[in-house]
């Protein structure tokens, strides 16, 4: 998680919250990020951390960011797993490997 926020603050990105396996809507996620690109918009995301075979996707099923603003629109998945095809109503997934080679893609 920390490499996560190093590389997000080298980008240029100001951390504006971090929750550290908060106890979130009945489950936990490895962290909760809230920061501001460099072009000023917000960007709000669970973040999971998935060095094991056990599936971290099961937990997100029943929320929806779209009834409820205050929950993150997107799920980022360090791992270095291999990873079926996840899809989740109303949650961005983005599935990333340990030394993080899409995070500046998809957040510059």
């Amino acid at each position: 998680m920390s490499q996560f926020v190093t590389e997000l603050l080298k980008q240029g990105h100001e951390i504006l919250d971090i929750e550290k396996t908060p106890i979130y809507k009945g489950f936990i996620p490895d962290a909760i990020i809230k920061f501001r690109k460099k072009d000023g918009s917000i960007k709000h995301l669970f973040l999971e951390v998935q060095l094991s075979k056990h599936s971290i996707y099961e937990k997100y099923y029943n929320i929806n960011p779209d009834k409820d603003p205050s929950i993150p629109n997107i799920l980022y998945v360090i791992t270095d797993k291999p990873q079926e095809n996840h899809q989740i109503r109303n949650l961005r997934i983005v599935v990333d490997d340990l030394e993080m080679h899409k995070l500046q893609f998809y957040f510059s």
